[in-house]
């Protein structure tokens, strides 16, 4: 099962905290602590049925379960990070099952973390992971567009609401995804290079003067390392109504 670009890189960082933890230096946890406890959480959320915070007891469970992966997990269980995903869910529905006696849960949401999670199970911890690749995506976004004088606000603001204008102005931000010398351009002047997309394209200057900051978005996300925006922004409605996470 493959994991995202972002979420493969924790998963192979958090891979070779557990070698030195495996070695012997017991402290090397420590060096990944801050980036897995917030996905250990969302874990703790999705079976709990509710938002868990770092006060809360199933937070003390999940940060017990961390350590408890590091000391039990093995190479052939294959993602180190999907295993510590296990580790926490078995926990936090022990907890469960002591705290609320429920005795009527199914065997197979029982079962030990020697056991390998149903399809669904993978789907759901996969679909945490997906999510905070989305929001590491949208995160880095902002930090680019900031240089362009671009807000997420302005986004909103800027987009297309007929389909053929989003269309053409996905055509634009290919052209400039595409061609070396407009992305270039783009990424010193922090400007449209307009003359030249009218003469590769013929587009209109119309279309590139009002959609400026919606075009240079998109071209950003479609050049650049955001896979989940991509999907999003080459989708057949292309960005009619921008991420939530957008309009926050």
């Amino acid at each position: 099962m493959e994991l995202g670009t972002g979420v493969s890189e924790l998963d192979k960082r958090l891979g070779l905290v557990w070698e030195k933890y495996a070695a012997g230096q017991k402290t090397a946890v420590d060096e990944i602590y801050d980036d897995i406890m917030p996905f250990c959480l969302k874990v703790c959320s999705r079976v709990s049925g509710k938002f868990v915070n770092p006060y809360d007891d199933e937070a003390s469970i999940a940060r017990l379960a961390i350590l408890e992966a590091m000391a039990r997990y093995e190479p052939d269980r294959g993602s180190i990070l999907l295993f510590l995903a296990q580790v926490v869910k078995s926990r936090v529905l022990d907890h469960k099952r002591r705290e609320k006696r429920w005795y009527s849960l199914p065997f197979s949401l029982l079962k030990q973390v020697e056991s390998p999670v149903d399809r669904q199970a993978d789907e759901d911890l996969l679909e945490i992971l997906n999510d905070m690749d989305r929001k590491r995506e949208i995160e880095y976004l902002q930090l680019i567009l900031a240089d362009y004088e671009i807000s997420f606000a302005d986004l909103v603001a800027n987009s297309p609401k007929h389909r053929k204008t989003r269309e053409e102005t996905r055509q634009i931000a290919l052209l400039l995804a595409q061609t070396e010398e407009l992305k270039q351009h783009l990424c010193e002047k922090k400007m449209l290079p307009v003359k030249h997309i009218i003469e590769l394209g013929r587009f209109k200057r119309k279309t590139l003067e009002r959609y400026r900051k919606y075009i240079i978005a998109s071209a950003i996300i479609l050049a650049g390392d955001f896979p989940h925006l991509q999907t999003f922004v080459l989708s057949r409605e292309g960005m009619e109504e921008p991420p939530s996470s957008l309009k926050l």
